[in-house]
């Protein structure tokens, strides 16, 4: 069961006026406590909008979850907020000067005050869209947290986040994370099939661990290539073959390589 330990409602922005087409992961991510530590798992698909939310294409093996100085996040929602990836605004905040607080709920927030500060484009994108996952050892408790519309909610010592439609999901906290990794890629490749998801959500699931101190690693499919901080690095990594973009329709080839440098 749940222990939550604290529920704050935070200012809402309106939603942000963007162009498109934009990025959207519609991303699947869910956040479990084991018995010998917390891991985050997530799919490492991005798809392509269109304005209405049509899927013009796709790409794969994208990382989704972070290992950052004392915690680890992931986000689902928008994907390029603005011409930057989330990871660009990750970084930064973990350049910033350590605070004296160190909670989990300390660093959400934290965060969330960076952001609005930083980029208040990229903030009411992630206020109205994203859902971000962390997790955090206060000593040796540990603690899941989840930011969602300005909403913060917390778990500790047991307990699971994940996105809607999965109320069902076999959490059993004396498993370890290996075992719960596995769990969740289950899960999550059950959920695609089941609604037919597979152009927003892959089955190529990464799951990243940490454990008391803070200490973390992979113990499924860790990243292929480099975080990418901005829009350049995709572009990038296409035009030198590290990924490959699937396109739904010749249509929304053209329309995405006219909008394409």
């Amino acid at each position: 069961m749940w222990n939550i330990i604290v529920t704050l409602q935070l200012l809402l922005y309106a939603a942000n006026n963007h162009t498109q087409p934009t990025f959207q992961h519609g991303s699947y991510q869910i956040a479990a406590i084991c018995s010998d530590g917390i891991v985050i798992g997530t799919d490492t698909r991005i798809a392509i909008n269109d304005r209405r939310g049509n899927i013009l294409a796709y790409y794969d093996t994208v990382q989704k979850v972070y290992d950052m100085p004392g915690f680890i996040i992931s986000s689902s929602g928008a994907y390029l907020l603005n011409d930057k990836y989330p990871y660009f605004y990750y970084h930064l905040f973990s350049q910033q000067p350590q605070q004296a607080d160190t909670s989990l709920l300390s660093t959400i927030l934290g965060f969330y005050k960076f952001l609005r500060q930083t980029d208040k484009s990229a903030y009411r994108l992630v206020t109205q869209r994203n859902k971000l996952l962390f997790a955090q050892y206060e000593g040796t408790t540990p603690i899941i947290g989840i930011l969602e519309k300005g909403r913060i909610d917390t778990v500790k010592n047991e307990g699971f986040i994940c996105e809607d439609d999965l109320s069902g999901f076999p959490y059993n906290p004396t498993v370890d994370c290996a075992t719960m990794a596995r769990v969740i890629e289950t899960t999550i490749q059950q959920y695609v099939a089941r609604y037919h998801k597979s152009h927003e959500i892959n089955t190529y699931i990464s799951v990243l661990k940490i454990t008391p101190g803070n200490h973390t690693e992979w113990i499924l499919h860790p990243p292929k290539h480099p975080a990418w901080q901005t829009e350049t690095d995709f572009f990038k990594a296409m035009q030198q073959n590290e990924i490959q973009v699937y396109f739904t329709s010749p249509k929304a080839e053209q329309l995405l390589r006219q909008s394409w440098p």
